[in-house]
């Protein structure tokens, strides 16, 4: 009596299905891609925005003068003496800023501009604001701070 011994391959065990075997390689190649997009989301959000504490209250500043201002109507005579002397009581003494209104207005072509000159080789930070006049006027207002040069 004759066996016949079939030509069998010698595998691993864990290379007994190929299908198996594929299945795991997706699975690992997935969770890699799933670390890695972990990894910079985290990386990302870790690192937050550029601007530095100081910068964020100078802005801040800006901010809440333009919104005292724009409480006490100060910017509906669009006169820029008038939003010069009201922003000098409310700004710090070591704090520079001009404010430029920019509005569909026939005085000064529809900009005014208010407050000191930008001086040169100084980090100016920006920040704008839209806010009503009249019941038909919007003016944008953009506003320029700095930290003015000892």
């Amino acid at each position: 009596m004759k066996v016949k011994l079939s030509k069998m391959k010698l595998r691993p065990k864990f290379m007994s299905s190929k299908k198996g075997f594929i299945f795991t390689l997706d699975v690992a190649l997935g969770i890699i891609i799933s670390l890695m997009v972990i990894a910079v989301s985290v990386y990302f959000m870790t690192r937050g925005s550029e601007s530095s504490l100081p910068q964020y209250q100078l802005l801040t500043t800006g901010s809440d003068i333009i919104t005292v201002l724009d409480k006490q109507n100060v910017f509906d005579a669009l006169n820029p003496s008038t939003i010069e002397n009201q922003m000098g009581i409310l700004l710090p003494s070591r704090y520079g800023m001009l404010i430029r209104i920019q509005g569909n207005f026939s005085q000064s072509g529809g900009i005014i501009e208010a407050g000191d000159e930008i001086p040169l080789r100084v980090n100016t930070l920006t920040g704008r604001r839209i806010a009503l006049i009249d019941p038909d006027t919007y003016i944008k207002i953009t506003y320029f701070m700095w930290v003015k040069p000892q």
